[in-house]
């Protein structure tokens, strides 16, 4: 029999347009027109699993009867017609069908190196987003329950499926999943997947948190991912981007803005003021509360991992933002500016925000990245001081002031204006020093590292000290 290839058999033409009584009546009268494919490899199966109205369980059983092979037979792009059903929201029962009539099936691959789950995972976040989560999540959990070890399978970028699911913004069930199936029991595969790093060297909490969006859900799944391990914070990218820095990355347009208003707000009503934050910016903030809080908990495990959206759960997340190497510095200023009561908090140990920078600076002589840290803290540094000057006068519970934590961690990593600023805001503060004054000109320039013109400056204040 002789079709024209550009326009296919009747069967394949009724695929096509979704008129399933007549396909299956054609499938009964001319069973051999199920073996035709078009230019791009695709049969009636194909068609008929690839439709915004799925097929029945009736049509695909009557054209797997008239042409089994069509079940593992490979289009151009190396998709097989269980990777169009489970991009396009198939029934539970064709799902079923497809992946128990061929069971290897499960497992094969495409060009992108995507199995079946991969395309579920991708199309729950995208194309059937509209069927809504619980319908997503049971075509997910079907697959997945089906044929586990596609969960540490990886596409050709080294994807798992739970990376292609935080990258299009899958639903929290649907993550779940992913990471645990038959009923709440771990997954082996799952847990290793949130790991599992991409050939970017990225984790799938990477993926989350380049998405900018203002939905609640991707809160939920960032909870989910950090409670499975919240280790993958530190993960740096081929870019040497963690986490937060993406997410930092990601809203940073939205967070800029915020503060450009803020700045001038402030010139304009001479008056203390705060960034109110709403839609985008408190979905951002939530985020990278979250991640702050994991990132912290990684260098201290004996703190617990809040859930940051529970005030009754509060933590000091401006002390931690400090602390934190890579916490971008617009993240800080962001955070002074809807909490500028923050400054004043004191944590267990007595200290306030400028206490734990004068004693965070890192040093300059590791790497240029180090340096722009120090760079940006000093920056953070001259900020609490402007905000609250007399935060410099106050002892923590060691009764040690801001300069003296600075100048006994001995890092030369200080930067122009910094620590003098501190010792401008309390020069007093010098007594608590515990040595020979007299050599201090000396310990500042070789172990602080201090910029000439800054020793010359406290030195010119009291004279009295050389």
């Amino acid at each position: 029999m002789t079709y024209q290839l550009n326009k296919g058999t009747e069967l394949y033409l009724l695929a096509q347009d979704g008129d399933w009584p007549a396909l299956v009546s054609r499938c009964d009268s001319n069973p051999d027109e199920a073996s035709f494919v078009d230019p791009l490899g695709r049969s009636s199966l194909h068609r008929a699993c690839d439709h915004d109205r799925p097929a029945p369980l009736t049509a695909v059983e009557a054209l797997l009867a008239a042409e089994e092979t069509l079940l593992v037979t490979p289009d151009k792009e190396g998709k097989i017609p269980l990777h169009y059903a489970a991009s396009s929201g198939a029934s539970l029962e064709v799902l079923e069908l497809l992946a128990e009539s061929h069971p290897f099936s499960l497992a094969m691959q495409d060009k992108d190196g995507w199995t079946p789950l991969h395309c579920a995972a991708q199309a729950a976040g995208c194309s059937l987003s509209h069927l809504g989560e619980e319908k997503n999540e049971v075509i997910v959990r079907t697959l997945a329950e089906s044929f586990p070890e596609a969960l540490g399978m990886a596409d050709n970028f080294g994807r798992r499926p739970l990376h292609l699911a935080c990258m299009y913004s899958a639903a929290p069930m649907v993550v779940t999943v992913l990471l645990r199936i038959d009923g709440g029991r771990d997954s082996e595969d799952g847990c290793r997947a949130v790991t599992c790093l991409d050939h970017r060297n990225q984790c799938p909490l990477h993926l989350c948190c380049r998405k900018y969006d203002c939905s609640e859900d991707t809160v939920k799944v960032m909870e989910i991912l950090l409670d499975a391990d919240s280790g993958q914070t530190g993960v740096m990218d081929y870019d040497g981007r963690c986490c937060l820095e993406t997410l930092m990355d990601a809203y940073s347009t939205t967070v800029r803005k915020a503060l450009y208003r803020y700045s001038e707000g402030k010139k304009q009503s001479k008056k203390g003021s705060r960034i109110h934050i709403t839609g985008t910016l408190h979905i951002f903030w939530k985020k990278a509360q979250q991640i702050i809080h994991a990132m912290a908990v990684c260098v201290n495990p004996d703190r617990k991992l809040l859930n940051c959206s529970t005030p009754q759960q509060y933590y000091p997340v401006l002390h931690d933002a400090i602390r934190l190497n890579g916490c971008p510095k617009q993240l800080i200023f962001f955070i002074l500016r809807i909490h500028p009561e923050m400054i004043t908090e004191k944590d267990a140990c007595g200290n306030m925000a400028l206490h734990v920078a004068a004693e965070t600076v890192r040093s300059c002589s590791d790497s240029d990245a180090i340096a722009m840290d120090a760079a940006d803290l000093t920056d953070v540094v001259l900020e609490l001081l402007d905000l609250h000057p007399e935060v410099a006068a106050i002892a923590n519970k060691e009764e040690k002031l801001p300069l003296q934590l600075a100048i006994e961690k001995g890092t030369k990593g200080w930067r122009i204006g910094g620590l003098g600023a501190i010792y401008q805001a309390n020069p007093s503060a010098l007594h608590s020093l515990a040595f020979d004054l007299r050599l201090l000109p000396l310990f500042l320039a070789t172990r602080v590292g201090l910029a000439l013109t800054e020793t010359f400056l406290i030195i010119r204040s009291r004279p009295d000290i050389i």
